[in-house]
């Protein structure tokens, strides 16, 4: 359709596609897109497909970027199939590429505040699930970009990752584990020389989560743990761990040169100081040279 409208219209022309796409086309696949139940997953993911078609072209972005924004800040947004979930990674790239003043929008509206309905009366529950969803969504803005379109944006990022972690009184599993996430985001997206300062924020939390597994494990009488007594654990910590070897795992496979403020050297001690001052040695742990 999109190919159709771009031959159809001439270049003098094009302002008139908006209008024509909002009364036709969008009309008619935004009750689908609006609509998140299983029995319409189907139309849902179909719908995405046939606006990531029409965000391709950018002379149709005055008719879908409202709603595309929208429903990017749902609660409900990451609730689609995985087919949809790709339609929808190039929609919000075509959104964030096409419109440069987009990605700041999308900071401004994902930044936890008085006036985005949390307040006095809300529990801190409440407050580290909404930040978790925010930070969770810069993430995927994040990883729909190409290679480095974010580099002068690290700073913005890395803001919003400590404001979360300021906000938190140690662990807190849903917050901890997106930015455990963001940081294997930005690895993949964003060139190591503006990544500098990342293993300031990152690696003190990493490094905690270890040693309190570790911790709790040897702090168990009787052999090591099997598969099985892991299962004992909640599952929201299982994640927390997951998440922690995730990001553990891709700075493994980081080469040198790709990450140089970073080495990381199996069974070379980090310094956790024990109860008697003496640093004590893991098989996981991590050394930071250069920082």
């Amino acid at each position: 359709m999109a190919v159709f409208l771009d031959v159809v219209y001439r270049s003098e022309e094009k302002d008139r596609v908006p209008s024509v796409l909002t009364n036709g086309i969008m009309s008619n696949i935004l009750p689908f897109l609006k609509t998140r139940t299983a029995s319409n997953a189907r139309h849902f993911a179909l719908a995405s497909q046939v606006l990531a078609t029409l965000s391709s072209y950018q002379f149709t972005r005055r008719a879908w970027r409202k709603e595309v924004f929208d429903m990017l800040m749902d609660a409900n947004f990451f609730q689609m199939s995985p087919s949809a979930l790709y339609s929808w990674c190039v929609l919000v790239d075509n959104l964030m590429t096409q419109d440069k003043n987009a990605f700041k929008e999308a900071l401004t509206r994902l930044t936890v505040s008085q006036s985005s309905g949390l307040n006095i009366f809300s529990s801190k529950e409440a407050e580290y699930e909404q930040r978790s969803m925010y930070l969770k969504k810069l993430n995927f803005i994040v990883y729909t970009s190409e290679w480095d379109q974010y580099s002068r944006s690290v700073s913005e990022v890395l803001e919003r990752v400590t404001d979360n972690l300021r906000a938190i009184s140690g662990i807190v599993v849903p917050i901890t584990t997106q930015v455990f996430l963001c940081t294997r985001v930005l690895i993949s997206r964003i060139s190591s020389a503006s990544l500098a300062s990342l293993w300031h924020i990152v690696i003190p939390e990493l490094v905690s989560v270890f040693k309190n597994f570790a911790d709790r494990l040897h702090g168990r009488k009787g052999p090591a743990p099997t598969a099985i007594a892991l299962q004992q654990y909640p599952l929201s910590q299982l994640y927390l761990l997951l998440s922690a070897c995730k990001l553990l795992a891709t700075m493994l496979l980081l080469p040198e040169n790709k990450a140089p403020q970073l080495f990381l050297r199996a069974k070379d001690g980090i310094g956790l100081a024990n109860e008697g001052g003496a640093p004590e040695q893991h098989a996981w742990s991590i050394k930071v040279t250069g920082l």
